[in-house]
Parts: C-alpha cells; structure tokens; sequence
C-alpha cells in the first residue's frame, strides 16, 4: 500500500543541509522532490521519498542521526493549523487526543497511541507503516524528534521525556549523539518505538508558543504576513479544508485554529464581503467537484469527508451547487468516460 505525507514534513531541509555544508537541492533532485514542491507545505508526496531523502542525506553527511537533527528544528508550526488547534485545547491530553485524531492528516500510515505502562506514567507509542521493515530509521528519528519538539513547545523548552524507546537496535556511537541531541536517555531493542514521560503533565494546560500563529502564515502562505493586512479568507479557507475530513470542522474550532473569537472572525470575514457559511459551502463544493472529475469515489464516503452528517444533507447541497444530484453526476462522468 502507497502512503502519503504533507511535504510540509520536510520544514528547515534545505537550512539544515546548507548548515552542514551539503547541497540540499542536489539531495531533493536525487529523491525526485522538485523544488517548487516545497512551496506548499500541505502537498502530500510518496512517504516513501521523503524516507529515501533522509536516508540519502545522513549516508552523505555521515550523520546516522541527521532525522533526529532536523526534528529539532520543527514543532507546533509544522503541523500547520492543524498544530494551531491542538495548543488552544484545555489539557495536554486532549491536544495528544487531538494529535492522534489528526495523524493521518499529516503523515499516512502513523499511528499515535497512548498508554499507561504504569501509574504514574504514560507512554505514547508511534507506529509509522512505511517504516514497518524497520527500512527507514531516520524518518522515525524525525518523528520522534518532531513529537518531543512539539511537547516543548506545549510545555516548555525545559520539559524532557523519562525516555526515547526504538524497536531499533543502534551501534553504541549512534546512540550516544542521538541522546546528546535529543537530551533524554533512548533505550533501543524495546517491543515498540514508543515516548515514555510523566503522566502528571496530561492535565496541565498546553501554552502556545509566541508567535506560532506568525510561524505558520510563514511556512503556509509564502507573502503573507501578520505585519500586513492579513486575508482571512485565505486563511479561513484553508482551515475548513484542513478540519472538514475530521468530523471537528465549526465556526468554533476554525476560530480557535486561527487563535480568534468566532464572533471576531464572523467580523473580519464580513469586512471581505463574506462569511464562514459561505466559505463552507464554498470549500465542500470545491473538493467535490475536483474529487468527482479524478476519482470514483463511495458517494457516502465522500459526503463524510466533507462534513455532512448524512448522504441526503449532500445530495441537496450537490443539487443546489451543480443542478443534478451527485449519482446521475457521477453516472454522467462514466458515461463520458465510456464514451
């Protein structure tokens, strides 16, 4: 099975290369990445490329830990809105609830769990099916390197798990810089590839990192900035888009996603002539159309990715939208195609 990832998993590469001394282009030209590519971070290319750069890049540094490296540099604002969101829940275990919910919507194929090896800690557990030969060490360094950046940035940039397990086993020198790096013991040969840290942290308040807002309109939407007019329909759009598949996707959440009151947003989107309504409409509309004109998908599936409670609530929309109900538009689509 062929599984996907947003490119956007990729953030700080190219400086992380540079600061080393490599060609990162050279690198990304020989995983067959284009550059253009990284100009939208929420593109979803082959995992399985991104694994190869990884491994291609720590084999020309020499640098067997080089995804743990690059897992430095991210957090929160990698994970796009999506990362906005979790920071505004109550408590810690609901932003990781949130995050285990969303997985799939940065990175196809992981899977986050969490559990209670004991009373008083918990574990969570990372299960990454394009590594699942164990074939790609570096792309499971960087998630579990991403995952502890992104509880630093919740938590603080003091906070240190108890420790780091890998199913992996890892020569003695290459365990030695992975700690250094990552500041916390690993234990390798484990039955999982898994975090381990105290349970206590669960109910404390996740705290948003200053300017994590600012970080990701940068990474996102190259050009716009909190410095300038910001557009918020673009803004809102891409949250509805992002949250829609999640069955989460109201005015509430997508305000909490952009940090705002929803009556703020309703205010500034009508300062655009528009509203988050319309916007919905407009964004289920869009994807179902690109949906029905390159895929066949299951008509019920595709009205739950969209957010609709029921297939009829989708078929009145479709109707209102393209003037045929989606069946006789899909049926029109094959008949062409046959044709």
């Amino acid at each position: 099975m062929s599984y996907y990832v947003r490119i956007g998993s990729l953030n700080g590469f190219t400086e992380l290369v540079e600061s080393l001394g490599a060609d990162p282009w050279e690198l990304l030209s020989q995983a067959c990445i284009l550059p253009r590519q990284l100009s939208d971070p929420d593109l979803m290319i082959p995992y399985k490329q991104v694994a190869e750069l990884l491994e291609i890049t720590a084999a020309r540094l020499q640098l067997p830990y080089f995804g743990a490296l690059l897992g430095q540099r991210q957090g929160l604002s990698t994970l796009g809105l999506i990362g906005a969101y979790m920071v505004q829940k109550p408590t810690l275990l609901q932003a990781l609830e949130c995050s285990a919910k969303y997985a799939q919507r940065h990175a196809q194929g992981a899977n986050l769990t969490l559990g209670a090896p004991t009373a008083d800690q918990c574990e969570l557990s990372v299960n990454l099916q394009v590594n699942h030969h164990l074939q790609y060490p570096q792309v499971l360094l960087l998630s579990m390197s991403l995952i502890v950046s992104v509880f630093k940035d919740m938590l603080g940039d003091t906070w240190q798990p108890h420790y780091i397990g890998l199913k992996q086993h890892l020569p003695l020198t290459v365990k030695t810089n992975l700690e250094q790096t990552l500041k916390c013991h690993i234990q390798c040969g484990c039955r999982k590839d898994s975090m381990v840290f105290d349970a206590g942290i669960l109910s404390q308040p996740p705290q948003p990192p200053a300017n994590l807002l600012a970080e990701i309109i940068d990474n996102q939407f190259k050009g716009l900035r909190l410095d300038q007019p910001v557009d918020y329909v673009v803004l809102t759009r891409h949250a509805i888009n992002m949250l829609l598949p999640t069955g989460d996707c109201s005015k509430e959440n997508i305000a909490k996603s952009l940090d705002l009151h929803p009556k703020k947003l309703e205010r500034l989107l009508s300062e655009q002539f528009t509203c988050y309504r319309d916007l919905l409409e407009q964004v289920r509309k869009d994807i179902a159309q690109q949906v029905l004109a390159t895929q066949r998908p299951d008509l019920t599936n595709l009205a739950l990715n969209l957010g609709y409670s029921e297939f009829s609530a989708f078929s009145r929309s479709f109707k209102s939208w393209f003037g045929i109900s989606p069946t006789h538009y899909l049926q029109t689509i094959n008949k062409n195609h046959k044709t």
